[in-house]
């Protein structure tokens, strides 16, 4: 697809919630951040982050 990551990433490998451990990843396309799901992503990979599901966030005017 061609689509490249930006080179710093902050990178949760669960569900994002306050506390939860992450990993600083300084390299594009590092494998020890999300290039390594490279064919295991989905749609609600990107719908949902630090436990809000974002539409209905947005649409609950982000309250």
């Amino acid at each position: 697809m061609k689509y490249v990551h930006h080179k710093y990433e902050v990178f949760y490998e669960n569900n994002m919630k306050e506390g939860s451990p992450y990993t600083v990843c300084i390299e594009q396309e590092d494998k020890k951040c999300s290039d390594k799901y490279l064919f295991e992503t989905s749609i609600e990979d990107h719908t949902h982050y630090y436990g809000q599901d974002v539409q209905r966030y947005g649409k609950g005017g982000c309250k």
